[in-house]
């Protein structure tokens, strides 16, 4: 990357659940880096796997899920759609569900977005 590349953020960690299938991963995707209030991370864990996961596979053109829990109070999920506009509808939906259930327990959260250019997948 060389002079091109201006700053990268890490975030390593554990994951807890994943809806990514084996295969090529493209499309677009929606990534949020996580911080939640002490103690509430685990609980809304549960919910979202329970809750949000089964939902977020109904919309279409979804292609995968996944969290990295980095920290006891921080997580980073990142979602996959086949398309951008598939990605929007479905951050509308999402979106109710999350700010209904999911933000009581949140500090803060940082959202991106953009299409997937690069991508790998174990053989």
């Amino acid at each position: 990357m060389g002079p091109s590349l201006v700053q990268v953020d890490n975030h390593v960690g554990e994951i807890p659940f994943s809806t990514v299938p084996s295969g090529t991963i493209s499309g677009h995707a929606r990534v949020a880096v996580w911080q939640f209030n002490p103690g509430m991370g685990e609980a809304l864990s549960e919910r979202v796997r329970t809750e949000m996961m089964p939902l977020l596979a109904q919309q279409p053109g979804f292609t995968g899920y996944g969290v990295a829990r980095t920290g006891e109070n921080s997580a980073v999920s990142v979602s996959a759609f086949a398309s951008e506009e598939q990605a929007q509808a479905a951050a509308g939906t999402i979106g109710a569900w999350v700010q209904e259930h999911a933000m009581p327990s949140v500090a803060s959260v940082e959202r991106y977005e953009g299409e997937i250019i690069w991508d790998a997948t174990a053989a």
